[in-house]
């Protein structure tokens, strides 16, 4: 199942894997992956399919969600921790 993509959407995903794209681009590719591909606003399950047509929806949006949390995540804080002192046994002999 081969979909057609626009020109413009074409053009901004490949600008995007060449590290090339503009902010328009870059929207415009993250939007047609979370929207088109992942199908983030529609749902999983519709009545009627095959039930292995549901589990391919919900992968396919299981992609879309974690690329939209990685969006969301806040970096994690940088500590810089002190190195631990150890101490050796004492041995009894």
């Amino acid at each position: 199942m081969q979909k057609t993509v626009p020109k413009a959407v074409a053009m901004a995903l490949k600008a995007l894997s060449q590290g090339k794209a503009s902010e328009g681009q870059q929207k415009l590719s993250l939007d047609y992956i979370l929207f088109d591909l992942a199908r983030l606003r529609e749902p999983s399950f519709e009545a009627g399919e095959k039930p292995l047509q549901s589990a391919h929806n919900e992968g396919r949006r299981f992609v879309g969600l974690m690329i939209a949390g990685a969006i969301e995540a806040k970096p994690a804080a940088m500590t810089r921790s002190k190195p631990s002192r150890t101490r050796e046994a004492k041995s009894d002999d």
